[in-house]
């Protein structure tokens, strides 16, 4: 029975967005005890939509509900004729005497709504739930015997069957309804899941079942399970064509078959060198291993003038932990002419050996005008043995000319040029399509014209006039070119530690979307272009922040690495992250990491903040964020942004900025004691940080653009 009001029998009162009361009673008529479990189904319009669990029945007795009143939460009423049906035993684990009265159906209608409900809000983007298979699942619903989470196995009745199936929000907005899961076997309802909301691409919701035997009988042969997300459609989506999987599965009896081992392939491990390995040498802010230049003092290129002296550095390295056994030659050549030989005797440990400011080569050879080469030959005797004896020479062209040149101007945009270069971001945030992947268009060339527009924003320079080499890469090929950036790595570490090297490279390849070192004298920051456009546009600001702390305190990063560092190195990146949207916000007015104010939103703020808290001590991303806060309350220099922060719930741009290059400023040797100064005590803090991230939520109905998922922290997160 149902009514509009609770103690009410009467079913007028009913009306559509109005409440809703159901009652009902359960009674054995037969003289025989129920003592096991049974389940009590709610269905309405033919959906389950609520289950009862019994564990007893006494004989002749009766269980009963009365104005259960969940059912217009459960389910969007509309006016009209619905057909109620209540299921006892519904997976038919009681024996009985007589199975086919355990079923009864009534209609039961609701009226219109005295006044209008309010309509619901046009939205052009909408969630979408969907059936997901997580890391190392081999599907959406995974069953096996064994007991093992997210694997496909044997199945036996005589065994515990174990199931679980997944799945996420893949659209463009979080929604805050409550979400309710199905899992079904041959039809039958055998798992119920509720989440209270879902985050776009949140971490996704589970049901799960340690041994279905206890939900339902299962008979020998094929059967089919089935994963029903959403089932009476309280949730708007952008699909809901998509909201089933299923896949048949079989059980046998008798014991399973033992399970065979996993077979993962261990991390390779290189052969350690037993040679040296003389090559040229990419020192970090050379141009080269062969620098050419007008004056002295100086590692960088500029074009010799005839008539006046020429100076050569040249740069030599040993790319293994092994050193040679005695000098060596160096020889210098002028257009195939041998000018000089030199005497060298690099190791390991220094990074290898220089000569600077030679002025002798006008002496040995008179240059023209126009393009020559020089080129630098390493153990032309090959009296070294070494590991490789093919990459012993460099060559570098070099002009000489009449009058000296013009330094190159440095690259500006006027506003207007930089509103076009930023006329479709809020498009291109919202793609939900990766910057470069199979079957899809190149979008890695507008994820660098964003870049490059925000970083002129935020540091008046163009990063084509910096030190700075810019990729974006498909993911296979970000992969290889991780590894083949540790081979130097190996080649001069001590076999002692490959293993943490080994396990630090593996960890980038599996976590890590982008990355900063150092190479061919330069700085080189490297993106997986295989994640979404806002993601790569994201992780290159990250990594742009890691390389502006480079270029102006390289000895942060020529450090021993230690947690302190490492910590404050990822608060200086997240900053200068923040910043860089917060300008690209200010400068085209655009509310681009808008959230709205939900509870799946406000769980996520207080769950990240209280896992920095509890991971801050072996994490260096959750060091960061604790090292941002700590820092804008602790520290004297910062008061007027702490108080900005404290007033405004936030740092404007130009504050973000101001905090990443006081943090970029830290002199090295003072990074431990300032880290641990700042965050000491600083739990404290936690019930403001969380209060301020749950502040920056805008009402839902504002919010007719929701942010990037990956960009939650920086709004949510970061002072």
């Amino acid at each position: 029975m149902v009514s509009g009001s609770a103690a009410d029998d009467d079913r007028s009162g009913l009306r559509a967005g109005g409440e809703s009361f159901a009652s009902w009673a359960v009674a054995d008529t037969a003289g025989t005890e129920v003592d096991g479990r049974f389940f009590i189904d709610l269905l309405f319009d033919g959906v389950t939509v609520w289950r009862w669990t019994s564990d007893l029945l006494p004989a002749g007795g009766y269980i009963d509900i009365s104005d259960w009143p969940d059912l217009h939460r459960l389910v969007d009423i509309d006016p009209g004729t619905h057909t109620l049906t209540l299921v006892v035993d519904a997976t038919d684990l009681v024996e009985e005497s007589d199975e086919t009265d355990n079923r009864v159906e009534t209609q039961v209608e609701w009226l219109s709504p005295e006044t209008a409900l309010p309509s619901p809000l046009a939205r052009d983007r909408l969630p979408d739930l969907v059936p997901y298979t997580p890391a190392e699942w081999s599907g959406p619903v995974t069953a096996n015997s064994y007991g093992v989470d997210g694997i496909d196995g044997p199945l036996s009745t005589d065994a515990p069957a174990r199931v679980l199936a997944a799945f996420t929000n893949s659209g463009a907005a979080s929604t805050g309804l409550t979400i309710w899961a199905h899992l079904y076997l041959d039809d039958v309802l055998v798992d119920v899941s509720v989440s209270p909301g879902l985050l776009v691409n949140d971490v996704t919701r589970r049901l799960r079942v340690e041994d279905l035997r206890e939900r339902i009988a299962i008979s020998p042969g094929a059967h089919t399970l089935r994963l029903v997300i959403d089932p009476t459609d309280l949730v708007e989506e952008s699909d809901e064509t998509n909201n089933v999987f299923e896949r048949r599965v079989t059980w046998s009896t008798g014991e399973p078959p033992p399970r065979e081992a996993d077979t993962q392939a261990a991390a390779a491990y290189p052969t350690p060198p037993a040679l040296p390995n003389l090559v040229p040498g990419w020192r970090f802010g050379w141009d080269g291993p062969i620098v050419v230049s007008q004056e002295r003092g100086t590692s960088l290129d500029a074009a010799p003038v005839l008539g006046r002296t020429a100076y050569i550095d040249l740069a030599v390295a040993n790319l293994s932990t092994v050193e040679p056994s005695q000098p060596f030659s160096v020889d210098l050549y002028f257009d195939e002419q041998k000018v000089n030989s030199f005497r060298f005797s690099p190791d390991s440990q220094s990074g290898g050996e220089t000569l600077l400011d030679w002025a002798g080569l006008t002496d040995a050879v008179d240059p023209t005008p126009g393009r020559h080469v020089l080129k630098l030959v390493i153990d032309p005797e090959n009296a070294i043995d070494e590991t490789d004896e093919t990459d012993n020479t460099f060559e570098k062209a070099v002009t000489w000319q009449g009058e000296p040149s013009s330094p190159p101007q440095p690259t500006t945009y006027s506003d207007d040029e930089l509103r076009w270069m930023l006329r479709d971001l809020r498009e291109l945030i919202g793609l939900n399509q990766p910057a470069f992947g199979p079957g899809g268009p190149d979008r890695r060339e507008d994820v660098l014209r964003v870049a490059e527009a925000g970083y002129f924003l935020l540091t008046g320079r163009s990063m084509r006039d910096e030190r700075l080499a810019v990729e974006l890469l498909p993911s296979e090929e970000y992969t290889a070119w991780v590894d083949e950036d540790f081979v130097r790595s190996f080649a001069v570490t001590a076999e002692s530690d490959y293993a943490a090297l080994v396990r630090s490279r593996e960890m980038m390849k599996e976590h890590s979307l982008g990355l900063k070192t150092r190479r061919l004298g330069e700085v080189a920051v490297v993106v997986d272009a295989g994640q979404d456009v806002d993601a790569a546009i994201n992780s290159l600001a990250h990594e742009l922040g890691h390389a502006v702390q480079d270029f102006v305190n390289p000895g942060q990063t020529e450090e021993v690495p230690s947690l302190p560092l490492q910590g404050l190195r990822e608060a200086q990146a997240h900053q200068f992250q923040r910043a860089f949207w917060l300008k690209l916000e200010e400068f085209t007015g655009l509310d681009l990491l808008a959230y709205p104010d939900i509870g799946p939103y406000r769980a996520y703020v207080a769950e990240q903040v209280y896992a920095v808290l509890r991971d801050a001590a072996s994490s260096e991303h959750r060091l960061a964020i604790l090292v941002q806060w700590a820092a804008l309350m602790k520290e004297a220099e910062l008061e007027s942004l702490r108080t900005e922060l404290l007033t405004n719930g936030r740092l404007d741009a130009g504050s973000a900025m101001a905090l990443f290059e006081y943090l970029v400023s830290i002199p090295v040797d003072e990074v431990g004691a300032k880290v641990e100064q700042w965050v000491t005590g600083a739990a404290f803090e936690a019930g403001a940080i969380v209060g301020i991230g749950i502040g920056r939520l805008a009402p839902e109905d504002d919010v007719d653009f929701e942010g990037p998922p990956g960009l939650r922290s920086t709004k949510l997160l970061m002072p």
